[in-house]
């Protein structure tokens, strides 16, 4: 609104068809004097104020004398030279010499100005270019006596012309002056020069010109041209310029008849008549198409970072962003300019060690995801470019960023400012903050994975009494908040063993002995209650003895606002056995890893000689804490810590302690939370990739095939994951219902136990495998994340079918709907190849010969006589069904000729009434109906595949014709599948 309604835009695209290049502006009274006394002694111009409207300090002016010099620049105007004066708003007419002009144009009404008729108070220059305040001196067009033509805009589409003819003697259309208007469509003949110059050749600069380069043209606007070629240009010759552009509320004059004035003070949006809101709604149904079109081109362009420095040498490693991204995500990390490789966690590019397999999962699951460094001296740049993204994954290691120089604070309130606009930050420094506080221990005490006795300490007299009374209760283990890696971590007992029998009988004196182990290096130490009091509170002084730890104590320094926290928890000795760490993918557990300590050590912090193994998902063995944690537990973790608005983070770590004693069975074990790690958790099998001092050149081609798949596992179902949040939190699934569009799901069941062996398996009412039905799951977590929400399912009658419809509305929430079992919908029946291996059929006729009984479109396999219990005649599934209408074998046409009438007569009506439709059936089945509505050949038809367990959605318009087709699943995924479909019936 400022750049394109200010006067000086006239200047900026002075240089195009549509421009006038003998056009100044003015911001000051020095250069407005200089410069008009010079373009006014050459020839008439036009003076036009920034702030008017309505033609008001617009200012057409001729010399009284007529004495212009021939060449511009010749000679300047006199202070006393009188000029003829008329202004737009009204056209009358003023009559003043140069200086008086210049003297209302800078400070209205004076004594030096003269008197004046004008409606205005001058003043145009008040407040200087930052306000507003400007002048633009421009060629006179005598020809705009014969009026100026109104283009109407639609974003980037003229939808009509108006031409503002002057009352006679005028010179301004303003309304109300007596101008006349006259409309055209926009294809006129008469304006094609102007028409094609400004929407071919200009429209396209205009925003850059105006310095708005990132900016759309706006939704409704116009342009007002003036003729600036002489009398008797030939039409296709004509230049036509800029009088002004116009975005800032425009009205739509076919609504006039609905705004209130004195003899229509209930006017009302009944009022308009029919032909005026047709033609008003044609508007705005075209503004809606192309703000659509916008919001699509924007989510599909990349976000611009050029303005913030680029660390990274290069992005290797990193997948090609997709085309249209659902969202578009940042992932931001920190390069320390001052240490070794940038720190300690990256490649020899600068990027961090595990940063592309995060990018890739994101790009995977449709978003885009650009790599992006912080640095504090671009921090306002580096937050405005934040503003762009949808979400923003933070990949910053606790103290790089005041390594560098940065303030940490800074920039987590930044990211907060970020959560504020409703952009997504994994993890947000809130989630950071109170995840990985110790006193976290204490919100999830009375959870399953609690230790209900777990206490926590701010201040130096709550923590020596509780400390006292719980220690000479039982051995504890005291946490620090701010240190890592173990440090600040005691485990401690009394030396002489004196504890009380029940809490609170006594408390230890400030000189009891304390055994202490911290966790960081298993070091022991011994001291008095009263040093390890001191050391906690004030570090290392007078009164807490001599200490042989790295850290420095001060444990609550800056009390509970700045982190100053301590936590006391029951010691529990099987520690000894080792702590587990599950790592968590949002709410997925995808490994778990049992860290054992050296023996005679307690913690099993890395660089201890500590033993890891490493166990799948499901261990048996962990299956109770499995269950407590993500089926009790892990719904109110967020809660219990004050984040009941966050979704859980995208990668993560819980560690685990037994706390039972020893000879608990398994099942009745109870281990609890150690802590909680959300802050740049590293994928341990990108390693490889960091550089150290033995490899310095570090790269993502180092990382081993084997652990990089693993890595890229964790990134796509990250990926997936954050695309599900971004659903949830946007409602921008795809299955969000859409006016105008229909959708349905097509699904293929899972992997039978048929499919397993390679067995033709037709209308055989196989069960799924158990890879099957994790297809399904798998399925329903797709269609979760999209939002699907259906309202009516159909299914085949075989088990394969409807337990995978099952297991997919399950796991997607989608329960009250009904579901429509139909034998229509089954696979088609292989005759006398049912029952048989597809490789040694294959093997035994001829791959073509098999592949021609399978995918042919109008050649069956050998069929089975109704004697043959393969016959379905013979199942008492199809009892209800007459055996005249039952296949002893079917071809794909004859597949097609049972499935169709089902999908006319009752799916399709379902889909037209705007219901949201699942059909979950079989690939010969759903190949039927997709070669329908895609109106495939024959032959293409033979080599379509429809692949297991990925949900394929299919958008369509009124007439169930085809606006889109997609998997919800990445397209590499999506062609391994139907490459291991293909693959059936070969010779193996």
């Amino acid at each position: 609104m400022e750049f394109m309604g200010a006067k000086d835009a006239l200047c900026k695209v002075a240089n195009l068809n549509i421009g006038l290049p003998d056009t100044l502006a003015y911001y000051d009274e020095a250069s407005f004097s200089a410069g008009f006394k010079k373009t006014m002694a050459f020839q008439p111009r036009v003076i036009k104020q920034n702030r008017g409207s309505s033609g008001e300090g617009i200012w057409i002016i001729k010399l009284k004398a007529g004495n212009y010099c021939k060449a511009y620049g010749e000679r300047s105007c006199s202070d006393d030279e009188v000029l003829d004066m008329m202004e737009a708003n009204d056209n009358h007419a003023e009559t003043h010499t140069v200086a008086e002009f210049i003297e209302f144009c800078v400070n209205g009404r004076t004594g030096k100005s003269g008197t004046w008729t004008s409606k205005g108070v001058g003043k145009y220059l008040e407040g200087g270019k930052a306000a507003g305040g400007q002048l633009v001196d421009q060629r006179f067009c005598p020809r705009i006596v014969e009026g100026e033509l109104r283009y109407n805009m639609v974003v980037d589409s003229l939808v009509g012309i108006i031409h503002k003819k002057p009352a006679a003697g005028g010179i301004s259309a303003v309304g109300g002056t007596g101008s006349i208007y006259t409309y055209y469509g926009s294809e006129e003949p008469k304006f094609k020069t102007l028409t094609e110059n400004f929407l071919k050749r200009d429209l396209v600069h205009v925003m850059p010109s105006l310095g708005l380069a990132s900016e759309p043209v706006p939704l409704w606007w116009t342009t007002d041209f003036i003729l600036a070629s002489p009398e008797g240009t030939p039409s296709d010759q004509e230049k036509w310029i800029v009088g002004e552009f116009n975005c800032s509320c425009v009205g739509i004059s076919k609504c006039l008849a609905a705004y209130c004035k004195d003899d229509t003070p209930n006017a009302s949006y009944s009022d308009i008549s029919p032909e005026d809101l047709k033609e008003a709604q044609v508007y705005g149904d075209l503004m809606g198409t192309k703000a659509y079109g916008l919001l699509e081109s924007a989510r599909a362009s990349p976000v611009d970072t050029s303005c913030i420095t680029k660390v990274a040498g290069d992005d290797l490693g990193l997948m090609a962003q997709p085309k249209n991204p659902k969202y578009k995500v940042a992932l931001a990390q920190i390069y320390v300019r001052s240490q070794p490789y940038g720190g300690s966690d990256k490649s020899s590019n600068g990027h961090r060690y595990d940063s592309i397999p995060f990018a890739n999962g994101m790009i995977t699951s449709g978003m885009s995801c650009q790599l992006i460094h912080y640095t504090q001296q671009e921090h306002d740049k580096f937050f405005e470019v934040c503003k762009q993204f949808d979400a923003i994954i933070v990949r910053c290691n606790p103290g790089q960023i005041k390594a560098d120089g940065g303030d940490q604070a800074r920039f987590d309130n930044g990211m907060r400012d970020m959560r504020k606009l409703g952009i997504q930050v994994w993890p947000s420094p809130d989630v950071m903050e109170f995840m990985g506080a110790k006193d976290a221990l204490c919100k999830v005490a009375n959870l399953c994975i609690g230790l209900p006795d777990t206490l926590a300490y701010y201040d130096e007299n709550s923590f020596a009494a509780g400390f006292k009374k719980t220690m000479a209760f039982q051995p504890r283990v005291i946490k620090q908040n701010r240190g890592s890696s173990g440090e600040g971590i005691w485990i401690i007992k009394l030396k002489a063993g004196n504890y009380c029998n029940s809490y609170g009988d006594r408390s230890c004196a400030d000189d009891e002995v304390l055994d202490m182990m911290e966790a960081n290096d298993n070091h022991s130490e011994t001291h008095t209650v009263a040093e390890f009091v001191e050391f906690c509170v004030n570090g290392r002084t007078g009164k807490s003895g001599n200490w042989t730890s790295k850290g420095v104590g001060k444990y609550l320094e800056g009390g509970k606002a700045a982190g100053g926290q301590l936590v006391d928890q029951r010691f529990c000795p099987r520690i000894v056995e080792g702590e587990l760490r599950y790592n968590m993918v949002v709410d997925c557990l995808v490994g778990i890893i049992h860290k054992k300590p050296k023996e005679g050590g307690i913690s099993a912090v890395g660089g201890t000689g500590s033993i890891y193994t490493y166990y799948g998902p499901e261990e048996p063995k962990f299956k109770a804490l499995t269950d407590n944690f993500l089926k009790r537990d892990l719904e109110y973790v967020m809660p219990s810590l004050g984040l009941a608005d966050e979704p859980v983070p995208l990668w993560w770590t819980t560690d685990f302690i037994l706390a039972s004693p020893v000879g608990t069975p398994a099942e009745q074990e109870k281990w609890i939370v150690g802590e909680f790690n959300c802050s740049c958790v590293g994928i341990s099998k990108c390693l490889a990739a960091y550089c150290k001092d033995d490899t310095p050149n570090a790269k993502y081609t180092d990382i081993a095939s084997e652990d990089l798949k693993e890595a890229e596992c964790y990134g796509n179902m990250m990926g997936m994951k954050a695309r599900a949040i971004l659903n949830k939190c946007t409602g921008r699934g795809v299955g969000a219902r859409t006016p105008g569009t229909f959708k349905v799901v097509f699904l293929r069941h899972g992997e039978s136990i048929w499919n397993v062996k390679n067995i033709f398996t037709g209308w055989a009412d196989i069960d799924l495998s158990e890879y099957g039905k994790q297809e399904a799951v798998e399925a329903g977590e797709l269609l979760k994340a999209e939002g699907f929400r259906f309202d009516i399912v159909f299914t085949s009658v075989l088990r394969r079918s409807i337990r995978t419809a099952w297991l997919a509305l399950s796991t997607s929430d989608n329960f009250a709907m009904p579901i429509i079992n139909t034998w229509r919908l089954n696979e088609r029946h292989y005759g006398g190849l049912q029952g048989l291996n597809k490789a040694e059929t294959a093997a035994k006729h001829g791959e073509d010969k098999v592949k021609i009984w399978r995918r042919s479109y109008d050649i069956p396999p050998p069929a089975v006589s109704l004697s043959d219990p393969r016959h379905p005649a013979n199942d008492a599934l199809y009892k209800h069904v007459p055996k005249t209408s039952l296949p002893g074998a079917e071809s794909l046409a004859m597949t097609a000729e049972r499935v169709m009438p089902f999908w006319t007569d009752t799916i399709a009506p379902c889909i037209m009434a705007g219901r949201s439709v699942l059909v979950c059936a079989h690939g010969n089945s759903l190949r039927a109906i997709c070669q329908y509505i895609d109106g495939m050949t024959k032959d293409d038809v033979m080599e379509l595949n429809v692949p297991t367990g990925v949900p394929l959605v299919y958008e369509l318009n009124q007439d169930l014709q085809v606006l889109d087709k997609y998997y919800l699943l990445d397209d590499a995924t999506v062609q391994k599948k139907l490459a291991a479909v293909a693959s059936q019936g070969k010779a193996k």
